[in-house]
């Protein structure tokens, strides 16, 4: 699944307004996917982020709600989504995904601090190398 990003900085502000477009078609996809009975691998990048965070937070505010798990890995990269204390809209959207995700990985910046366990993420890595090293490859 992919949607539709400008890809140049001084069009941020119309890419945040396209990826809320994007939402509802990915929650279809993923719908369409967990009826099916896959179980999936889901990787995000920036805004995309924010994209499968909220669709997922939808998913779960409906009365069908996909099975337990059905995403094995939710690679979160360089994510894109508010952690003010004030707006953390981060971790609430992770809160309401978590019961469709077996493993959280998240690549960057909003993972607990050092000595500050979170349950709702699985792995936090820094980099490339320290990915690595976390998984044992």
């Amino acid at each position: 699944f992919s949607w539709s990003s400008e890809g140049r900085e001084s069009r941020y502000v119309a890419d945040i307004e396209h990826s809320a477009y994007a939402t509802p078609l990915l929650e279809a996809f993923l719908r369409a996917l967990a009826r099916e009975r896959l179980r999936i691998d889901v990787l995000a990048h920036s805004v995309g982020t924010r994209v499968v965070l909220s669709a997922l937070a939808s998913m779960a505010a409906h009365d069908d709600p996909p099975p337990e798990n059905f995403i094995d890995q939710l690679i979160l990269a360089a994510a894109d989504v508010g952690v003010e204390p004030a707006n953390n809209d981060f971790f609430h959207l992770l809160d309401d995904a978590k019961p469709f995700v077996r493993r959280t990985t998240e690549w960057g910046a909003h993972g607990p601090q050092e000595g500050e366990p979170d349950d709702r993420i699985d792995i936090v890595a820094k980099d490339f190398e320290d990915l690595a090293a976390q998984l044992g490859a």
